[in-house]
């Protein structure tokens, strides 16, 4: 890779995009080789990374999606030392709520739930206990899974892009890909 005025600069990986999955792709791989992130906007993140909200949920997705999302579960609740310097999750819990006659419609959802990550059926009581802002008259039942959690997407980003950085990697915003040229090494 070579920028104007610049030494032609030899990576193992080059990595178009610098939003979260970039990022935490350019941070895994700096633990191989020598990785440069490269980023057309101004600042890593400028598009949807930068505006997320994202929620930790161990039982969504197929049983596939399920088994890594648990399996991240240890990353997020102890990242790597100087990572980031707040927690990256919180504890939100999540409600579905079902109105008079469609309790049947939770159905799908209660069967989610596994073992360590029980998602439980609330009568209107209970949800309205959660949420007492509802109309009571559009409260039958709800399906809760306390073990859902808020991720602070900004950190986890910051995270990853100081981490490549510590790791040897180069992160380059405002530099658009236009071409690509594959040389034998």
């Amino acid at each position: 890779m070579q920028a104007k005025g610049q030494a032609v600069m030899d990576y193992d990986y080059l990595v178009i995009g610098a939003g979260i999955s970039g990022s935490a792709a350019a941070y895994e791989l700096a633990a191989f080789g020598t990785v440069a992130l490269i980023e057309a906007e101004s600042t890593p993140g400028y598009h949807s990374t930068g505006r997320s909200a994202a929620l930790f949920t161990p039982n969504y997705g197929v049983a596939t999606v399920r088994r890594i999302n648990k399996t991240s579960q240890a990353f997020f609740l102890n990242p790597p030392d100087e990572f980031c310097d707040r927690p990256l999750l919180t504890q939100r819990g999540m409600l579905t709520v079902a109105a008079p006659g469609e309790e049947d419609l939770l159905a799908p959802i209660l069967d989610l739930s596994t073992d360590g990550y029980e998602i439980r059926k609330l009568d209107a009581a209970g949800t309205l206990s959660l949420a007492p802002l509802l109309r009571r008259e559009r409260v039958a039942a709800s399906a809760f899974e306390s073990d859902v959690m808020d991720i602070d997407v900004a950190s986890l980003h910051q995270g990853f892009l100081r981490g490549i950085r510590r790791r040897g990697g180069l992160v380059l915003s405002g530099k658009r890909i236009t071409k690509l040229d594959r040389r034998a090494a």
